[in-house]
């Protein structure tokens, strides 16, 4: 669903998989889609991306303040996040790539913005169509092209909640990091999402394309910080399990370390 460039991709690695020792997919969405392809289940090991808690961190209120002072955020206003390339190419990106969402995250921000003071940040790449869109919805924005980890980290602390719209992702990273910068979350049910957001206490999910779901947690969201609140702590420990040095020695564990001994094995009984 991702275009044909993709596809071939798909195609080609389902007709040579039998040519790896392992496959490596972060969720379980993907894992029973890879099992349904064909792959061998003794083939496939799923390990959940991680998150640099040391560099995605929720900020002190200093640094809340001066992150919203440098992308321009009123006073006052609700910022929502949105990190994720969402355009073709790598140009100004006014062809929207529909599998990320742009245009349900242009509909829902536009929604969201009758009933709240709605600010938008943005960064990454290609980023055109939602610039383009949320100028016609009439929704203030901001977008900055984070030139690092440490630049995106500093984009999360302007917010006070991340929408996610895509229709299909392998992660997204912008899940953990969210979590991990004490930022709430609404999501779609795609890639890592319902491996990570237990509905309700650490985040919020909706069905794919549900714009009026996404609007209706999202909203929910701000209008009750207590609820916010909560979001975060859970997210936070959530984070905390996902770190890089965690997921890290789980793949040694479970890819690396076997293939190790079977690869000794094998050398010994030549």
């Amino acid at each position: 669903e991702d275009g044909f460039e993709m596809a071939h991709h798909v195609d080609f690695f389902l007709s040579n998989h039998h040519r790896v020792e392992r496959v490596v997919t972060a969720s379980a969405m993907m894992e029973d889609r890879l099992l349904d392809w064909g792959v061998p289940r003794e083939k496939l090991v799923r390990v959940p991306l991680g998150v640099d808690t040391g560099i995605f961190r929720p900020p002190s209120k200093a640094e809340r303040i001066a992150a919203r002072r440098r992308f321009g955020i009123p006073d006052g206003a609700l910022c929502i996040g949105s990190f994720q390339k969402d355009g073709v190419g790598w140009g100004e990106g006014l062809e929207p790539k529909l599998v990320k969402g742009p245009d349900v995250f242009v509909e829902a921000a536009g929604r969201l913005a009758r009933e709240f003071p709605v600010f938008v940040l943005l960064t990454g790449p290609a980023r055109g169509y939602v610039k383009r869109g949320l100028e016609r919805q009439g929704v203030p924005f901001h977008h900055f092209y984070a030139p690092d980890n440490h630049g995106v980290a500093t984009c999360y602390h302007a917010l006070d909640l991340y929408l996610m719209t895509s229709r299909e992702e392998g992660g997204p990273l912008a899940l953990l990091e969210s979590m991990a910068s004490g930022v709430p979350l609404v999501s779609t049910r795609t890639g890592m999402a319902e491996d990570v957001i237990e509905n309700g206490r650490n985040g919020a999910l909706t069905e794919v394309d549900d714009i009026s779901g996404l609007v209706e947690r999202a909203g929910a969201l701000l209008a009750d910080s207590s609820q916010a609140d909560a979001f975060r702590r859970h997210g936070l420990a959530v984070a905390e399990s996902h770190r890089w040095d965690r997921v890290a020695a789980r793949l040694y564990d479970e890819v690396y370390k076997p293939l190790l001994a079977e690869a000794t094995l094998s050398r010994y009984q030549r």
